[in-house]
């Protein structure tokens, strides 16, 4: 499943206009949650601590820390725990506190935790080594649950 990593020290604008975005519907978290999980895409939220004016991060009171669409799209909507929000509908959950140490061992474990089970691999033979090659099925487990834990599973 494919999986995006998304981090910040503020929540997001919501809305973006049309007037920003050049389309032709303002983006909404709603629109881009729904989205999201259509295309059945996970979000691995991090919360980065590296700004005291957000000390919430992706799930902190949007209105106090988005500004920089103000002048064109209004005051932002929303409330508090976007970050939450977006990653639990995809399946996934926010980091709250990371910081710019930590980031890299944070998502580096975190997607492997999520890389547990690869299953449904085939291999079909085709064209001149088809009669030398059997084609089969298989799935096969990387990890155990007790090895690895499974956040966004």
């Amino acid at each position: 499943m494919p999986s995006i990593v998304w981090f910040g020290d503020a929540a997001g604008h919501d809305s973006v206009c049309k007037a920003i975005s050049n389309l032709s519907y303002n983006i909404t978290e709603a629109s881009v949650t729904a989205k999201l999980v259509a295309e059945k895409i996970k979000v691995l939220a991090l919360s980065m601590n590296t700004n005291y004016r957000a000390p919430a991060g992706l799930d902190d009171e949007p209105r106090n820390s988005s500004n920089a669409f103000r002048s064109k799209c209004g005051e932002p909507g929303d409330t508090p725990g976007q970050g939450t929000r977006i990653a639990k509908a995809t399946g996934c959950k926010l980091v709250q506190g990371v910081s710019a140490n930590t980031i890299i061992e944070i998502i580096t474990t975190e997607l492997a935790a999520q890389i547990t089970v690869i299953g449904n691999v085939s291999l079909v033979a085709s064209g001149a080594t088809a009669s030398f090659v059997q084609a089969y099925r298989t799935s096969r487990r990387i990890w155990s649950t007790q090895q690895r834990p499974r956040p966004c599973n």
